[in-house]
């Protein structure tokens, strides 16, 4: 350009030249930043503990328990109670998802994460407990009959069984769903289901089995471009068919629920090549724990009598030493291998407060944590009490606000005239 117009040029038309020519590359410059600077995305979560979609329907006698009353003397079931119970159990679990699913409807959430999820009758467990006699074929249903009660079309479903076959009457499974109008899959590997507690995995004593427990995770990005994530659903140990397995663990020093977030952090980092998601993801589900609800606050005192029983073989002051001394660390391990990950619990309030109970038999025990994404610390605990029906699971649904931060924008190659 100084050349061109070193002999046409008067001095103040090439400086008013080559200010535009800087002025047209620093326009592009701009422009570029502004194309590959994505937006961060905001998104609606939901997780919920649905209790297999059978809370109320007959404690005493899930599936095996039906088969041992009808088959074993004496017997206490009925073929015509048997072929009464497949009838009344199907109606019972479809009322229930139609609860739910309004339930969901009104909370629109952009990704839903469910624990004891039901995977449908499984006509081969049925069969191996003897009943197939007594389930007429209008009264089945499997997990595709479960999922299109369940969810509206906008959502596509990703589920892992937990090996827990049956637990009431099916497999529970751990999910994740989204809307498919507004997130896509990262990539054709990003759905990732596994084991956390294999079937069969003995506890430290050797006496005891621990009930087999999976993971589902999802690697997810926005429509259209974006930065990605990964999310994961999981139903840690515990609960009250589990509780008691807390002492040969601490004992032997080992954590099994530790253990468990643990090999879902190994998915993570497995998954980081082809995900491209680690460094932001999400860990949620029913953990089976509180964290300051054990020691202070409303449900404290139930969760001392629950540990300690009716305190005749120790002085409460032993008791209460090892409760606190024992027991709670024991319980809050989970909390400590979750933040030593690089996650941090999303919520905005404590769980020692009654506003944040999530589980009918305690506290908050549902809890999401995440890692790389912004939290809005908006959480909000939905009821499970339907006005007018009753509860149809025994946790409360819990909804909160996250945030991906976009990426970095990359600077444009080459460089801008001086």
């Amino acid at each position: 350009l100084r050349k061109s117009c070193s002999r046409s040029c008067s001095p103040s038309k090439l400086a008013l030249t080559w200010e535009f020519v800087r002025s047209l590359f620093r326009g592009i410059a701009v422009l570029h930043m502004a194309e590959s600077q994505e937006v961060a995305f905001e998104f609606k979560l939901m997780t919920f503990n649905v209790e297999e979609f059978w809370h109320g329907f007959n404690t005493k006698c899930t599936l095996q328990g039906l088969a041992k009353g009808l088959h074993k003397e004496p017997k206490t079931v009925t073929e015509a109670q048997a072929i009464e119970w497949f009838k009344k159990l199907k109606e019972t679990v479809f009322t229930k998802i139609a609860k739910i699913r309004a339930i969901i409807e009104a909370q629109n959430p952009d990704v839903l994460c469910l624990q004891e999820h039901s995977l449908g009758l499984d006509p081969d467990i049925v069969r191996q407990e003897k009943l197939s006699d007594y389930l007429d074929s209008a009264d089945s249903f499997t997990h595709e009959d479960i999922l299109q009660a369940l969810l509206p079309d906008s959502y596509q479903v990703f589920a892992k069984g937990s090996g827990e076959n049956p637990a009431k009457y099916s497999e529970l499974a751990n999910a994740v769903a989204w809307r498919t109008d507004k997130l896509e899959l990262a990539s054709s590997e990003s759905q990732v289901g596994a084991f956390i507690t294999p079937i069969g995995n003995k506890d430290p004593s050797g006496k005891h089995t621990y009930t087999s427990r999976s993971v589902a995770c999802v690697g997810l990005r926005p429509l259209g471009g974006g930065t990605p994530f990964v999310v994961c659903s999981a139903h840690l140990l515990g609960g009250r068919f589990e509780d008691s397995l807390w002492a040969a663990d601490a004992q032997a020093g080992q954590n099994e629920r530790v253990n468990q977030v643990k090999a879902i952090v190994d998915i993570l980092q497995a998954g980081n090549q082809s995900w491209g998601v680690a460094a932001h993801s999400v860990i949620t589900g029913d953990f089976n724990v509180m964290r300051k609800g054990f020691a202070t606050g409303p449900f404290a005192e139930h969760s001392r009598k629950y540990v300690m029983g009716n305190g005749m073989l120790y002085t409460r002051e032993q008791m209460e030493k090892d409760y606190m001394g024992v027991y709670v660390p024991y319980q809050l391990a989970v909390h400590d291998a979750l933040e030593e990950s690089g996650h941090t619990v999303a919520y905005g309030k404590d769980d020692n407060i009654p506003e944040m109970k999530t589980s009918f038999y305690g506290g908050c025990t549902d809890w999401i944590y995440v890692k790389g994404i912004e939290s809005q610390k908006d959480e909000t605990i939905v009821s499970s009490d339907v006005p007018g029906y009753g509860l149809v699971s025994d946790h409360n649904a819990v909804v909160i606000t996250l945030r991906v931060p976009s990426s970095q924008p990359q600077p444009l190659s080459g460089c801008i005239p001086d």
